[in-house]
């Protein structure tokens, strides 16, 4: 129960912190539920490092290249922390 509080809240925040266009998707399988896609974006959002390694993300500027997918990176994660800290000050 927990764990499902910190990735609605973590899901929250990105959500805030995101360009409108961002995007999230599994590189792993089609044959998830969409509760279980949820959960592992909310997971790589949360930086669990299994499931970072199987989200990408688009920042929406050309969703149809496949190249403005990437995968949950370091950056990310930096980028996430002084957003929140600026946004604390």
């Amino acid at each position: 129960m927990n764990h499902v509080k910190d990735q609605m809240k973590a899901l929250e925040e990105r959500v805030a912190l995101d360009k409108i266009n961002t995007r999230y998707r599994i590189t792993c399988s089609d044959t998830l539920t969409k509760n279980q896609a949820a959960s592992l974006v909310a997971d790589a959002i949360l930086f669990e490092p299994e499931a970072v390694q199987l989200v990408a993300r688009s920042t929406g500027n050309n969703l149809k290249m496949e190249k403005d997918w990437e995968l949950m990176s370091e950056f990310d994660k930096d980028e996430i922390i002084r957003k929140k800290i600026i946004r604390e000050l």
